[in-house]
């Protein structure tokens, strides 16, 4: 209008006006309008955009997760797969044998793979076959009632022990454990896990035989023979019960100890093949130790069975090193003797003992009264003990007469045993005994200090280096590995010069084992003490002896010197071949029992030099004999 010229009236700016406000308000409701709509549009695009993001997150998410479950599923068949492996190694190499049964017909349906390895059978090769087929048959009836158990109970864990044949033919012995899993479908039958336990057995076998067997003989030692006279008394197979037998060998020892283990060994052995040779398979040797044998036999059978040990042992046995030969003391003791198996066995040993005290190399049946000889035995055995311990023991000392002049050569010490309530015991009585138990031993080293100790005394106080001092030894005594050495020690501590001392033995003692005889008195010769054979003709040793032994002094036995008032003639002719081979060996002549006058005046005759007897001197205690020594010292130079 204003540009028409027309003059805007007061109406008309009202209307501008309210027009202006209209269109201000319309702008404004407009804008907003637009502004909601936009941010409607920015909410719903952010929406969409974060629906679109969790949408596609989604589904990478359901990828991953599915990629995921196949790998689980790969790696969890790579595991099973690994360990199937696994446990086909463990079956193959394991030392157990896993098979299938069929429940009805008993055939194996599977083998594990280790079957080849432990028992040489394919496992395609059981297919079919039933287990008894390598069953040993004495163990079907077990392994049947293992089986049968199992299908009653349908439970595992029902275990036996069987043999099965191995592929070569051998049986091997094997713990079983069957087992009938019913609740598994893919296991229908009857599974057995079997272990090979032969070895084992073996061993178990082996260390039983051991407890229960002589190593060296085989025979049974002395524990299994005890439960085998128990199971006899228990139930015999003869009316009066069964007897044992005891067998002892006589000069063993001396075998032993001259010619070596080894050679005692040999003979051990063949000992005890020639016992289990006599007997039958029915009666029981055994080795009790060292050498001792004992058998069990029907009491009707034994008298003949022992008799026969005697001969048969006493047979020479041919070795590499030559013919040796061994006696047998037997005992014999029947059930009747003894209720019980220690009795049996005591009185068995009792009778044994009793033939080696009447000469050996015999047979000796049980009697009641040998028990007091046991028990007498028993006590002197004690009673020895007390008296070396009690100082009860004495020596005397008879005198060793020159018959050309009257001097006083020496002395021979005497054993004299006091006990402490007063009364003497003769040596006959206890020297035997001392002898048998080897407490001789002892008691012979008690006499050899107590004489040197002595003889030291006398030699310092009467100024008589040459006074002699005679000891006897017994056949222990010599026999003992340590004698050489105690009697250089008693030597050196006494002081005495070797020479002074004289050891006698008898015969008997030197040829109870020639070899060893040599030996020992060549080394006790070699110390520088004489060697004095005494007894000289009461036993068997031939006159060759003296060549072989080291010997300084024949003692001549006193019969032969009592023989002169009897048969005078021909004591004279046997002491005249003696005192000729000892003077030619240069051997010194002791006669012994000199008890008259016309014997000593025989015997000055003879020639022979020395004499002992009760007309020269009897045996005298310390004081009578110190008392006789000074008496002569005057003619001992």
């Amino acid at each position: 209008l204003w540009g028409r010229g027309v003059a805007p009236s007061a109406e008309l700016d009202a209307e501008l006006d309210s027009l202006a406000r209209r269109t201000d308000a319309y702008l404004i409701r407009l804008g907003r309008a637009t502004e909601e709509r936009a941010d409607r549009v920015y909410l719903e695009t952010r929406l969409l955009i974060v629906g679109g993001t969790l949408l596609i997150a989604g589904f990478v998410l359901v990828i991953l997760l599915r990629l995921r479950r196949s790998a689980d599923i790969v790696r969890q068949t790579e595991l099973q797969a690994e360990s199937n492996r696994r446990i086909r190694a463990l079956i193959e190499h394991a030392p157990d044998v896993v098979v299938l049964l069929d429940r009805t017909t008993q055939r194996f349906t599977y083998a594990s793979p280790s079957v080849t390895r432990i028992l040489g059978y394919e496992p395609e090769e059981l297919a079919a076959v039933e287990i008894a087929a390598i069953l040993h048959p004495d163990d079907l009836r077990a392994a049947a009632r293992a089986y049968g158990r199992v299908q009653e109970t349908g439970t595992g864990g029902v275990a036996v022990t069987c043999r099965i044949r191995h592929a070569d033919g051998s049986w091997r012995h094997f713990e079983m454990s069957l087992s009938s899993p019913q609740q598994d479908e893919g296991l229908d039958g009857v599974v057995i896990n079997a272990r090979d336990v032969s070895d084992r057995i073996e061993l178990q076998r082996s260390l039983s035989h051991q407890a229960n067997h002589d190593p060296l003989t085989g025979l049974a030692n002395r524990a299994a023979f005890v439960e085998l006279v128990h199971a006899g008394l228990t139930t015999p197979l003869a009316p009066g019960g069964p007897s044992v037998i005891f067998v002892d060998l006589d000069g063993f020892k001396e075998i032993n100890d001259s010619l070596g283990h080894a050679v005692g060994d040999e003979v051990l052995m063949t000992v005890a093949a020639r016992l289990v040779t006599l007997t039958r398979h029915r009666d029981h040797v055994a080795r009790l130790g060292g050498d001792e044998f004992a058998i069990l036999i029907d009491e009707d059978d034994a008298a003949a069975l022992a008799d026969r040990l005697v001969g048969i042992i006493g047979q020479p046995i041919e070795l590499a090193t030559g013919p040796v030969q061994v006696g047998a003391s037997v005992g014999v003791a029947r059930a009747e003797d003894a209720p019980t198996v220690e009795d049996l066995l005591r009185c068995a040993d009792v009778a044994m003992y009793d033939a080696k005290a009447r000469g050996k190399n015999r047979v000796s049946y049980f009697e009641p009264q040998m028990h007091q000889a046991v028990v007498d035995r028993l006590a002197m055995r004690s009673a020895l003990d007390e008296a070396l311990e009690r100082d009860e023991f004495r020596l005397v000392y008879q005198p060793e007469i020159d018959l050309r002049d009257g001097r006083l050569l020496g002395y021979e010490a005497l054993i004299r045993w006091h006990r402490i309530d007063g009364t003497v015991v003769p040596p006959f009585e206890f020297i035997p005994a001392a002898e048998a138990s080897g407490q001789i031993i002892g008691i012979g080293r008690w006499v050899l200090r107590a004489a040197l100790c002595q003889l030291s005394r006398w030699h310092a106080e009467f100024d008589a280096p040459s006074l002699t001092m005679a000891v006897n030894v017994s056949a222990r005594q010599l026999e003992d590995d340590d004698f050489v050495r105690i009697v250089a020690e008693e030597v050196e501590r006494s002081g005495v010069p070797a020479r002074c001392l004289t050891l006698e033995l008898t015969e008997t003692t030197l040829i109870r084992d020639v070899a060893l005889a040599t030996q020992r008195l060549g080394e006790l010769h070699d110390l520088g003490v004489l060697i004095a054979i005494d007894d000289y003709g009461a036993g068997h040793a031939s006159i060759g002896y003296l060549r072989e032994f080291p010997v300084d002094i024949v003692k001549i036995d006193g019969s032969f010197v009592q023989a002169l008032d009897d048969r005078p003639a021909e004591a004279e002719a046997y002491l005249r071949s003696i005192t000729d081979l000892a003077r030619a060996l240069s051997i010194e002549t002791i006669a012994e029992g000199i008890e008259h006058p016309h014997q000593l005046e025989r015997l000055r005759a003879l020639e022979c030099r020395v004499g002992q007897g009760y007309h020269l001197a009897r045996p005298l205690e310390v004081e009578a004999a110190r008392a006789f020594l000074a008496a002569r010292s005057a003619l001992i130079s």
